[in-house]
């Protein structure tokens, strides 16, 4: 039954693109004819033919995992399934982000970003803290439900490692509250979101202090797997530590940021270890 539901629903994913973007299945591998190069960080998109369902064909060599990867994000968080596990309190992350008096906030054309600076010690390794960015509506899923906005906190490890992972990103949810009382750090940045509303603009932010997010992030729930990057390349090997608590969003925050940003989400990926979607559409129009 699971099988059948996932090749479904793969099926409604390649019809989709099939009818909008006049595709065309090759051998079960290139799902369209039109390749483009991935130049900047906003070349890819979310829309039509430079949408997530064609990243891959906009630099087939870069962004092979895209299609093939089977361990992509982002995916439903479930608790407690064989490939998302719960991380102890003894276990979680200890931060070290200390507060900022003020930080370069950018529209980098697929997101609004945060650079800021920071570490966590986590699995006996030090990871430095690069920047945070949001996505909206949330990417993961937490047992299906989803939620408005979601802000990631992306690291890079001390010592990088052949092995892997060398990459770790804290997920955390926003959700709608009438009431809202947002963290000081999320009103100065991203409720200066209009200041920066084209792709290019920067602004730098009044101090930022972490304590009300590395907080709630210590004292809730956390699950770990491990995924991808959720835009191109799509490469594989990071650590995703996904939050099971929520901050307040108020509606004028909101509204605000998504005016902005607009859509630039994800669609959710199979469970690690499964077939990458885009192989299962493929390979179920054109068999081998």
């Amino acid at each position: 039954m699971a099988v059948k539901l996932l090749l479904s629903v793969s099926a409604l994913l390649a019809s989709f693109f099939i009818v909008t973007s006049a595709a065309r299945i090759n051998n079960g591998m290139t799902l369209v004819r039109r390749q483009a190069t991935i130049t900047s960080e906003g070349s890819f998109g979310y829309n039509d033919d430079r949408g997530p369902v064609n990243w891959a064909n906009l630099n087939p060599e870069q962004n092979r995992q895209c299609s093939h990867g089977r361990n992509q994000s982002p995916i439903n968080v479930v608790p407690g399934s064989g490939s998302v596990t719960a991380v102890p309190p003894r276990d979680r992350p200890t931060f070290d982000y200390q507060p900022m008096d003020s930080a370069v906030f950018s529209n980098v054309g697929d997101t609004i970003k945060a650079f800021v600076k920071g570490s966590i010690e986590f699995d006996g390794a030090k990871w430095n803290l690069d920047q945070f960015h949001v996505h909206v509506p949330s990417e993961h899923r937490l047992s299906e439900e989803h939620y408005p906005m979601e802000v990631h906190f992306v690291h890079t490890r001390a010592e990088q490692t052949s092995g892997g992972p060398n990459v770790l990103v804290l997920g955390m949810f926003f959700q709608m509250a009438q009431d809202a009382d947002l963290f000081p750090m999320f009103r100065r940045t991203l409720g200066r979101a209009e200041e920066i509303a084209s792709a290019g603009q920067s602004i730098r932010t009044e101090r930022l202090n972490f304590e009300p997010f590395t907080e709630r992030f210590r004292n809730n729930a956390v699950y770990r797997y491990g995924g991808s990057f959720t835009t191109p390349p799509c490469t594989e090997g990071v650590l995703w530590l996904v939050s099971g608590a929520t901050i307040q969003l108020d509606v004028r925050t909101y509204n605000a940021v998504k005016r902005v940003v607009k859509f630039n989400s994800r669609h959710t990926q199979n469970q690690p270890r499964q077939e990458n979607q885009i192989d299962l559409a493929a390979n179920l129009f054109c068999p081998a």
